[in-house]
């Protein structure tokens, strides 16, 4: 599948493409999907090779995208609309669920004496396993990690356990956000998390870096806000299907009977 979408801020320079194929870069730094290419102000018309979007690009390509599928009339979508559809529910909604954010929280380091960077007695967590145990094999488990001073119930602290090891800049970004949103849900009884891009120090030379932050909340909230709605959309049709396949059902049980 490969959709091509219009830029915003560089419209006439730059297009963007969604492109799922074979045709992936190892080492893209947002996402393997995620491409642009020059267009020399003719449109769409595609006047150089693809390469991968940087985060520099993040927020244009996010809101150009968000865009493209508004346009888009969920009757008249065509199937790789959908399949565009299919895929950002996956790569833009995958984060850390709630339980997971809370279990994080909950490991923090208890030094055995003032300035120790030891605990009395050592412990290890496993987020996966979702759980702290003083038990020494551990220290074999791959699944487990030592509790250490850097495990202080912060948000990053959260997120750099949470965060997958080969993540891309996406998966940062989506992971950062849902941290951010269950820190914010809580008031001042959790932690402090500025807006992802300025936690992630992105734009942090940039004179606008607190207007381009802002910008990357909206734009990413906007394409999650159309995945979620695209799986509400499914599962109402799914749902209202099996409500038309029941008095089929139920006539034929009573032509049995």
């Amino acid at each position: 599948m490969r959709i091509k979408f219009a830029s915003i801020q560089n419209a006439g320079k730059f297009a963007y493409v969604y492109d799922n194929s074979e045709n992936w870069e190892s080492r893209a730094p947002v996402s393997q999907c995620f491409k642009m290419y020059q267009t020399y102000n003719d449109g769409l018309t595609q006047h150089s090779g693809d390469w991968a979007i940087t985060n520099e690009y993040v927020i244009d390509y996010l809101a150009s995208l968000a865009t493209y599928i508004i346009s888009r009339q969920p009757d008249t979508r065509s199937e790789d609309d959908n399949g565009l559809l299919q895929r950002l529910t996956y790569e833009l909604l995958r984060a850390p669920c709630v339980a997971s954010i809370e279990f994080a929280a909950s490991v923090i380091f208890k030094s055995s004496g003032e300035g120790s960077s030891y605990e009395k007695k050592t412990r290890y967590y496993s987020t996966s396993e979702k759980k702290i145990t003083t038990t020494p094999s551990k220290y074999h488990d791959k699944r487990y990690s030592q509790v250490t001073a850097s495990e202080d119930g912060s948000a990053g602290a959260i997120y750099r356990m949470l965060l997958p090891e080969y993540a891309n800049d996406l998966e940062r970004l989506t992971y950062a956000e849902a941290i951010r949103e269950w820190c914010l849900a809580g008031g001042e009884k959790r932690p402090y998390i500025p807006l992802v891009a300025e936690f992630l120090e992105w734009y942090k030379d940039d004179p606008n870096r607190r207007q381009k932050a802002q910008d990357l909340r909206h734009a990413l909230s906007a394409c999650q806000s159309l995945a979620r709605a695209y799986q509400l959309r499914c599962h109402a049709e799914t749902d209202l299907s099996n409500i038309r396949q029941a008095p089929a059902e139920t006539e034929a049980s009573e032509s049995a009977a």
